[in-house]
């Protein structure tokens, strides 16, 4: 089962105090006597936000070599020109996630320099070109340092460069705060946006400055959405539920065959987070409850990652416990001391609240990695995976043990 609600229009529900929460219910089951038992969306047509450099929207992969909306990175200079300096660095003052560009360019007697993403094909990164005309507006945030930026000019790249100054987005050199930037895709002079190879290109001419850049994304005028599908892990598929294998009986803590894939699509606020939880309809129904009696539980428990698990970096679907506090589940083979390695926390029932921050799964800082609140591990392209697992030790025979869960979007 997927679910597909619209957000309202940038801005309308947007106040401050005001928060709108759109939510997604979700069937989970274990049959406990017997049970039998993507692929990456065209983000340029699906979507409503493409993320370019973003570490909170779906979008292309930088440099990933195979996947369809791949984009590399490029700095080149003209005759006499230093190349510009563009690294990507990590610091909570970053405008969105953890990470953003620091840019420094120097002026020379003559020529130029600049930087852009180009989109890229196959494993050999042949330079291509992508049709962008669904969206309407190309969006930046850039942090003024020292220098002036006033005449660095950026736009797109068809069969020429398609470029606008600084200057004309209303930028504050004497502001060192992010700004943010919006260029109409249409009002490019003579722009071809149906064969761009350059998503994203700065120019710079006798420039002398240093600035910061975050957030370089594409966006469409009309409204996006927030998604939950949920997908097998065995060939991520699309399905209608959760499940647990009859081989979980009896067994202790057990992940589901499933998991959960989120994608937001587009807000206007930094103060957003996305939280999930039982919806059993009392404190003490915070798992999956037989459907006999509603009096027997099984306790459950989530991790959210970026990646398909098990990979080959160590991840696994194996849920260790340790018998400690209440976020004392960790993956199999990793140490029970070390916090970061307790991904798998307690899902708790709505009816309990906002009790514990172990319900937060994703806000803008990325998704949640740790008890001791670390978020991160956000990269392009954005589509969280949430694991669900049971503790299957005190399961009954004959029985069938639900559950509805509850997903919800919250921003102000």
């Amino acid at each position: 089962m997927s679910a597909n609600f619209n957000l309202p229009a940038t801005g309308e529900y947007l106040q401050v105090k005001k928060i709108q929460r759109l939510a997604y219910f979700l069937f989970v089951c274990l049959f406990v006597m017997l049970f039998t038992n993507n692929l990456f969306a065209n983000n340029l047509t699906d979507k409503h936000v493409y993320g370019l450099f973003s570490e909170n929207f779906n979008g292309a992969t930088q440099n990933a070599g195979t996947v369809d909306d791949n984009i590399v990175y490029n700095v080149w200079n003209g005759d006499l020109y230093p190349l510009p300096v563009v690294n990507t660095v990590s610091g909570s003052d970053a405008k969105e996630g953890n990470n953003y560009y620091s840019c420094s360019v120097s002026s020379a007697s003559v020529g130029w320099s600049g930087f852009c993403f180009t989109f890229v094909t196959g494993t050999g990164n042949t330079v291509t070109t992508r049709d962008i005309s669904a969206f309407s507006t190309l969006e930046f945030y850039i942090r003024p340092k020292t220098g002036d930026v006033s005449d660095i000019k950026v736009g797109v790249t068809d069969s020429a460069d398609r470029t606008v100054k600084l200057s004309s987005l209303g930028i504050n050199n004497s502001s060192h705060t992010w700004q943010k930037c919006t260029i109409n895709l249409s009002s490019l002079p003579s722009v071809n946006l149906t064969n761009i190879k350059n998503p994203f290109l700065f120019n710079t001419t006798f420039a002398t400055a240093t600035f910061d850049l975050d957030s370089i994304v594409l966006k469409r005028s009309s409204i996006g959405e927030f998604n939950v599908t949920i997908k097998n892990i065995s060939d991520n598929l699309a399905t209608s539920s959760v499940t647990w294998n009859a081989s979980s009986f009896r067994k202790n803590w057990v992940a589901a065959e499933q998991y959960l894939e989120l994608s937001l699509d587009i807000l206007e606020t930094d103060n957003w987070n996305v939280r999930i939880y039982t919806d059993n309809g009392a404190v003490s129904k915070d798992g999956l409850v037989d459907t006999a009696s509603g009096t027997k539980v099984l306790q459950m428990c989530w991790r959210v990652s970026k990646n398909l698990l098990p990979n080959a970096s160590g991840d696994t679907l194996v849920i260790a416990y340790s018998g400690s506090p209440n976020y004392a589940l960790y993956d199999g083979g990793k140490s029970a001391t070390d916090p970061w390695y307790y991904p798998w926390f307690y899902i708790t029932d709505s009816a309990k609240g906002d009790a514990t921050d172990y319900s937060l799964l994703w806000d803008s800082r990325g998704y949640h990695i740790s008890v001791s609140g670390d978020f991160g591990g956000m990269n392009n392209p954005i589509y969280p995976k949430v694991y669900l697992g049971a503790n299957c030790a005190n399961a009954i025979g004959g029985l069938t043990y639900n559950a509805n869960i509850k997903v919800i979007l919250s921003y102000e």
